[in-house]
């Protein structure tokens, strides 16, 4: 049995194209919620999470192979520079409960807008139908990133 572990998605790698590029073994888990966080930019114009017990931020659920969660660690160091990995349930639609990890940045002082990446996240909303709000908050999001 291959060892595999959750992944929580909530930027580009949604899209299954992009984190099959990444990932050639990674199955799609479902469309699932992270309570206690918001998505902001940070200075490099990436995506990222900070700590919000008001927010949501949702995203996709993959299931990842030992070998593919190295190639992702792998491409997160390319795009990210210094990143955090962490582990936080998420809320399925399905009602499961799911421990996955996901990528961390630190914001830095200046935000950095980056609408071609927002696009992208949009889309990916769209296609997965996250929930109106979410996607109501995304389509609003300022450009100071937060």
């Amino acid at each position: 049995m291959i060892d595999s572990r959750l992944y929580f998605a909530y930027a580009d790698n949604m899209n299954e194209d992009i984190i099959r590029g990444i990932c050639p073994g990674v199955s799609f888990e479902g469309v699932a919620e992270l309570r206690g966080y918001r998505l902001v930019f940070n200075s490099q114009g990436k995506l990222t999470i900070i700590q919000d017990e008001l927010s949501s931020v949702w995203g996709i659920v993959w299931c990842l192979s030992t070998r593919d969660i190295h190639l992702l660690d792998q491409k997160e160091v390319e795009t990210l520079g210094r990143f955090d990995k962490i582990t936080r349930e998420t809320s399925l639609l399905d009602g499961r409960k799911a421990a996955a990890f996901l990528y961390i940045t630190e914001v830095g002082d200046n935000p950095t807008f980056n609408r071609g990446l927002l696009e992208i996240v949009l889309e990916q909303a769209y296609y997965w139908s996250l929930p109106s709000k979410y996607i109501k908050f995304l389509e609003n999001m300022s450009d100071t990133g937060r």
